[in-house]
């Protein structure tokens, strides 16, 4: 529980620099430690999101794909260039504020409470087989997470390895499985899908970095 409190009391303290319009503002609220929570309370205001995830607002507006997905990678570039990983980049965590425009919200989060979701976690992350896996959430690990959640922007009716029983996946993913490819794609959505590929390469060192997504993105808006 020590541990883990210091690390979100550095967190806090790190997340308390970060201002992007990709981002969302997030309030710190501070509490007694109990066996639910470490001290630190993170809420994100959602009034000021009322048209929801990407996702969601994907599945009624196809079109903002591409800058939707300009938008989440420049959040994420960000807080790249401050020396911090999101550790939990999924399309529940990117919200479309009343703009149009991509916000991440629970920026670090995962890396020091471990609330992650193994669907979008990295291969390597998921092999590591210490009690603290999260240590291992890396840029390159974020860049993985963004990959699948490119592939739910294009396909946002189909959850992430939904054709794999839940605890198969990791199995799956170890092996070198990835993401089924959806039939009949548009042209950009098949540019997007090899964007994606990129970003889920086994080796961390040979996936893009959000430098490069981000260019590969302009190019494709173009």
């Amino acid at each position: 529980m020590e541990d883990k409190a210091s690390a979100i009391e550095k967190f806090v303290a790190e997340f308390s620099d970060i201002c992007h319009p990709d981002i969302a503002p997030t309030i710190f609220l501070r509490a007694e430690p109990s066996p639910t929570h470490h001290g630190v309370l993170l809420k994100i205001d959602r009034q000021y999101y009322p048209n929801g995830n990407i996702i969601e607002w994907l599945k009624m507006h196809p079109d903002d794909l591409i800058p939707l997905a300009i938008g989440a990678a420049n959040g994420l570039e960000h807080l790249h260039s401050k020396g911090m990983v999101h550790g939990g980049i999924c399309g529940d965590r990117v919200f479309v504020d009343n703009a149009g425009q991509a916000v991440l919200v629970d920026p670090g989060l995962a890396a020091v409470t471990g609330t992650y979701d193994f669907r979008w976690l990295a291969p390597e992350v998921m092999q590591d087989e210490s009690d603290e896996p999260t240590k291992l959430l890396t840029k390159e690990s974020d860049v993985y997470a963004f990959g699948i959640m490119l592939s739910e922007m294009i396909s946002p009716d189909e959850t992430p390895f939904s054709h794999i029983k839940g605890p198969k996946i990791c199995l799956n993913v170890a092996r070198g499985g990835r993401q089924l490819k959806p039939q009949g794609m548009s042209a950009v959505a098949q540019q997007l899908w090899n964007l994606a590929e990129k970003c889920w390469h086994p080796e961390p060192c040979e996936r893009h970095s959000m430098h490069a997504v981000i260019q590969e993105l302009i190019r494709l808006a173009q």
